[in-house]
């Protein structure tokens, strides 16, 4: 909802059907719209529906942000593999696991274990982008998220990691919860949160994710990043002892500001803004008016008014992803030159006279010396954190010196038809607004995006004609990235030739060097459109207890075990359906032979679950080993016919098939012994 002074108040009732439990009230926050909780693409991220179906909404929004996010920074996710990035998550919500474990959705199971528990949020993260840097979920309550940030910046600095990846996350998913912060006195009764108000009387809650990608400040500068700000000082503290634990404290706040200015190595003075946490408590607000006028109220000139306000107030108490909604405000402040209006202030309450606190869109533009802003986050544990901002310097593009030729190539790619023709509309209007430039968004999607084998290429001189060849020359094509590796780097036929003959090759899965191709260039890396996940529904069913012996067990398993004996059945179809009983409680289209099993959703966790079923229903051992060394369904109904002695009477029958199909397997037991050597050899020497 708009309202006076260019503002926006996102509170809204909570949606129909959002929430099992019927509670006759209609729990005013700030909500997200759209899919979410239960929407997620699971097969983009390779999770299975079980695993999903059993996984918190939280993580399950914390992977596409932090794809989103790592998209938005121009980094190519494959080039990340095995680097040290950090992840660093605020998180404290536990209402999935109260729905999974308390109000009767699932029995427990390994899926629940890593799906509801928080310590895994940000390993999971660093295990989907295969990061080797540290990994931790941090729980300060509201100030989680901030501290998270504070942290990974310190690890940036103490050279534990290169880069890292910073955020929190909240989502509202019982009313429990709700009725026990009302009982405290924190809710406002009225749904408003009137931070700084003399009427504020609680805060609203509210969900969301928020993520920031971090460097240091010359490795960005280096690589040619896209900077939106710097990150000069921060500090954290505890109020230690005083009233009660939950009570705040000024003098600790005051102490953690002049800490992070120390480190930041700037006066008071320097700050222009400070996107305070702002609950809307009337204790709160008192004692973080108090602390922000101490510190930063005084002996300001005139010309040089301090300025403060609190995202909470738009969109909701964010708890423990609070920290970084205020942080992200901050930085868009910075970068528009625009400070957006506190809502719901209608009489200044008493300590605001030294501070200004805008309720309009107020100009904050640009002057001799850089902007900073201040950003602060306290927790209801007693944890507090202040974090010190600074506008992003001037940056030149990156790499050569020569006059950029006017003809470009835009690749893009996803990893579905729908999913491809949805990312195109959306580079078709990123193209065809007023200031897009055509170099930067190519520059950009071509070495910044992760390359999927549903493709398309185009070439183009302008924004506007790359945009018609979207629309007209759509040539979509799943490719194959192992193919035509040379014929890329002979492609010539002058400039424009070149990369046609590369858009042709690169829609038929060929790898391109695409660093090579645009570093005689001046380059500079720009916003693009985020990836289209294909959200599916993946929710409990509310008060059903799912049997604790597994689908794949029990009846299933000797009707498949009888079929084999009798003939009624072969080795792939029964693997084949045991597969699907482990990935989905439901009933499943059959599954492709050959396709990784790890591509399918096939984890650790579920291997676990697979060799057990397949045991009972073969009766013969299959330890976990089989899955690394037989990573398809394929080749497991292989394994399974050689040990159960079907070879012995000739070929198996998944044997024969897979020779009569060229499928390109190799039989150990059939092979010359240079040729089995030099495969023993290519293996030891492997990465």
């Amino acid at each position: 909802m708009e309202v006076p002074g260019g503002g926006w108040d996102a509170i809204t009732s909570l949606a129909p059907g959002r929430s099992d439990a019927e509670t006759g009230e209609s729990l005013p926050g700030g909500y997200l719209r759209g899919a979410f909780p239960w929407g997620f693409d699971a097969a983009f991220f390779g999770l299975s529906p079980r695993e999903v179906t059993a996984l918190d909404p939280q993580q399950r929004l914390l992977l596409e942000c932090s794809w989103k996010a790592i998209e938005d920074a121009g980094w190519c996710p494959d080039k990340l593999r095995g680097a040290a990035i950090g992840t660093y998550i605020g998180i404290s919500g536990a209402d999935y696991q109260g729905m999974m474990l308390w109000d009767g959705h699932a029995s427990p199971d390994a899926h629940t274990a890593t799906g509801v528990a928080l310590a895994p949020a940000a390993g999971r993260i660093a295990y989907w982008f295969g990061w080797e840097g540290p990994a931790m979920a941090v729980d300060t309550a509201c100030s989680g998220s901030l501290v998270a940030f504070h942290l990974a910046c310190q690890a940036l600095r103490n050279g534990e990691c290169e880069a890292a990846l910073a955020g929190g996350v909240n989502a509202l998913l019982r009313p429990a919860p709700f009725e026990c912060l009302s009982r405290m006195g924190l809710l406002a009764p009225d749904g408003r949160s009137k931070a700084f108000d003399a009427s504020a009387n609680g805060y609203v809650r509210g969900e969301g994710c928020g993520m920031a990608v971090l460097k240091k400040l010359t490795a960005a500068l280096r690589d040619g990043d896209r900077i939106l700000a710097v990150c000069r000082g921060s500090a954290v503290n505890q109020n230690g002892g005083g009233d009660s634990l939950t009570a705040p404290s000024a003098a600790a706040q005051e102490k953690v500001i002049r800490r992070a200015l120390q480190q930041a190595g700037l006066s008071p003075a320097d700050i222009g803004y400070v996107e305070a946490h702002g609950s809307g408590t009337p204790a709160g607000d008192a004692a973080e008016l108090s602390a922000l006028a101490r510190v930063y109220g005084a002996k300001r000139g005139s010309g040089s008014p301090f300025r403060a306000g609190s995202v909470k107030t738009n969109i909701g108490h964010l708890e423990a992803a609070a920290g970084m909604a205020g942080l992200i405000k901050a930085v868009q402040c910075l970068r528009h030159e625009l400070i957006p209006p506190h809502l719901h202030l209608a009489n200044p309450a008493p300590g605001t006279q030294a501070i200004e606190v805008p309720t309009r869109i107020t100009p904050w533009g640009r002057g001799e010396q850089p902007r900073r802003a201040g950003v602060t986050s306290l927790g209801f544990g007693g944890t507090n954190v202040h974090v010190v901002l600074e506008e992003a310097p001037p940056t030149a593009p990156q790499d050569g010196c020569g006059e950029r030729p006017r003809v470009h190539l835009l690749p893009i790619s996803a990893r579905s038809p729908e999913a491809l023709r949805q990312l195109i509309r959306r580079y078709q209007e990123l193209l065809r607004q007023p200031a897009a430039e055509a170099a930067a968004i190519c520059y950009t999607a071509a070495v910044g995006r992760a390359h999927f084998a549903e493709r398309v290429a185009v070439v183009g001189e302008t924004a506007e004609e790359l945009a018609r060849l979207l629309e007209t020359q759509p040539a979509v094509a799943v490719g194959d990235p192992a193919k035509h590796r040379e014929e890329t780097t002979e492609a010539g036929g002058g400039w424009t030739g070149k990369l046609k003959r590369l858009a042709e090759l690169y829609s038929r899965g060929a790898e391109v060097d695409w660093e090579a191709l645009h570093r005689p260039w001046p380059n500079r890396k720009t916003s693009l459109p985020a990836y289209p996940f294909e959200r599916r529904t993946y929710r409990p069913e509310p008060g059903r207890r799912r049997a604790p012996a597994s689908p794949a067990k029990g009846q299933d398993l000797g009707r498949l075990a009888q079929a084999l004996e009798t003939g009624g059945a072969n080795m792939l179809d029964v693997v084949n359906e045991i597969v699907r009983s482990v990935l989905s409680d439901q009933p499943m289209a059959r599954l492709d032979d050959d396709q990784a099993l790890v591509e399918l959703g096939i984890t650790s966790l579920a291997g676990v679950e697979l060799c057990s079923s397949l045991e009972s229903a073969v009766h013969v051992p299959v330890p976990a080993t089989v899955l690394y060394n037989c990573p398809s369904i394929r080749q497991i109904a292989m394994y399974l016919e050689q040990a159960l002695g079907a070879s012995s009477n000739g070929p198996a029958p998944v044997r024969e098939q897979a020779r009569q199909g060229e499928t390109g397997y190799e039989f150990l037991d059939e092979m010359e012994p240079d040729r089995l050597a030099a495969l023993i050899e290519q293996d030891l020497n492997r990465p």
